[in-house]
């Protein structure tokens, strides 16, 4: 039996910066999260940002990702 993905593993595949597993194609739980994450991303994208200022992707991600240049 596979264990579901971290939190961790299915936002950097909302995010595509990793493949999902092959878990999430076949469980109704880690697709409805994925999905929510993927909406969340979308949101976060059309926000606005202002000059100087990271979007909020760019800001999610210094929060998400810590240390990564």
């Amino acid at each position: 039996m596979e264990l579901h993905p971290s939190l961790q593993a299915l936002t950097r595949a909302a995010y595509d910066l990793e493949p999902s597993s092959e878990h999430v194609e076949f469980c109704v739980e880690c697709l409805e999260t994925l999905r929510r994450l993927r909406g969340e991303r979308d949101q976060l994208s059309r926000k606005p940002s202002l000059p100087g200022r990271q979007n909020g992707v760019t800001a999610f991600f210094a929060r998400l990702l810590p240390n990564r240049g």
